[in-house]
């Protein structure tokens, strides 16, 4: 998949924040990848029309989830077309 993290950050909580810049074409691939984490993380866009998505992890899940990007990210999606 094509996208970048650009930010990170841990937040008061022990969460951590990432924001990843998205392909548009698979933004929408994404979204769906990150919903099926359901009780890792939560994400948003956090600006309407940018190809951002803003996802904070819980503390527990921080690691597994940081794997799970990194293996979408090697993941080629245009081979699936």
């Amino acid at each position: 998949m094509n996208f970048k993290q650009i930010d990170q950050k841990k937040l008061n909580d022990g969460s951590l924040r990432i924001l990843l810049e998205v392909e548009t074409s698979q933004l929408m691939y994404l979204g769906y990848f990150l919903e099926s984490l359901e009780g890792f993380c939560n994400y948003t866009t956090p600006v309407r029309k940018e190809p951002i998505l803003q996802v904070d992890i819980v503390p527990d899940y921080i690691e597994d989830t940081l794997r799970i990007l990194e293996f979408l990210k090697d993941w080629k999606l245009e081979n699936y077309r």
